[in-house]
């Protein structure tokens, strides 16, 4: 069989591209000897096998090829940007040794006493993400978050059960920037699928402001609270749901472990819950 030069260069070139493997009544051609009569001066070192086929049928397997690559390549987006909105549950207990003012025969003294302090705190987290796919499953994000929190509930005891300390009613609320940087998993290609996240929580200083009930003589007031910059580990797992190829909706509860400070603390646990939720755009 004669082939012209310019049919056998096209269907060379659909080999090398599509990768293929191709037979015509079971006598496969190498594409290694074919390439020796291409008019063309790239040289291809791979074996190929390719098919000669009628022009109609090769027209119509090139059309359906390059349909189901381009569908592919279309679906494995790399990058995603998401809007983050989530309630927040805080909570502390530490203990450590101090020392608190009492008043001892008229004379103002010191005493040395364990210090127990609870508090929790309610608020929330808003921000945006930008999102990088690794493969189909892996994946790696960062962003920017706003946090904001108010104390609802404090607690403060002494060892000493004589001792009363005398707190006064004000509502303490706080706000600042956090950098979250995490790993993330997507256990199965379906629509619907676990997602789980590994990683950590850069937190700048807080804006503390400090607010006295009406009446109570005190003025409020506001600090800046914590270092420059503390890092919190983050854990979370979730469900992730692709609402189309573009849009996906994630549920991810997130806990975050603060890292006991420096300090003489007998005990000391705290951390926040951080009931994430993402809406994740592809492209």
């Amino acid at each position: 069989m004669t082939l012209s030069d310019d049919f056998l260069y096209r269907i060379t070139r659909l080999s090398v591209d599509l990768g293929g493997f191709y037979q015509r009544k079971g006598k496969p051609i190498k594409f290694s000897l074919l390439a020796n009569q291409l008019p063309c001066s790239r040289v291809y070192t791979p074996t190929y096998f390719l098919t000669i086929l009628p022009m109609k049928t090769t027209i119509a397997l090139i059309g359906s090829l390059l349909l189901v690559s381009v569908t592919l390549v279309s679906a494995q987006h790399r990058f995603g940007l998401s809007i983050t909105a989530a309630p927040t549950y805080s909570y502390a207990n530490a203990t450590q040794p101090s020392y608190v003012a009492s008043t001892m025969n008229g004379s103002a003294v010191l005493e040395s006493v364990i210090l127990s302090t609870k508090t929790q705190a309610w608020g929330y987290v808003v921000g945006g993400m930008i999102h990088y796919q690794l493969t189909p499953n892996w994946s790696v994000s960062t962003g920017l978050w706003y946090n904001y929190s108010r104390t609802t509930s404090l607690s403060i005891s002494t060892s000493d059960p004589i001792l009363t300390l005398t707190q006064l009613p004000a509502r303490t609320s706080s706000h600042g920037l956090k950098i979250p940087l995490f790993i993330n998993y997507r256990l199965t290609s379906n629509r619907l699928s676990p997602y789980f996240s590994v990683g950590g929580l850069a937190s700048f200083r807080q804006r503390t402001r400090v607010e006295y009930e009406p009446g109570s003589g005190q003025s409020d007031f506001e600090f800046l609270s914590g270092k420059a910059v503390t890092y919190r580990p983050v854990l979370g797992a979730g469900i992730a749901y692709r609402l189309n190829p573009h849009l996906s909706l994630i549920a991810q509860p997130l806990l975050i472990w603060n890292v006991k400070p420096n300090g003489n603390y007998t005990h000391y646990t705290s951390y926040q819950v951080n009931g994430q939720t993402q809406l994740v755009y592809s492209f």
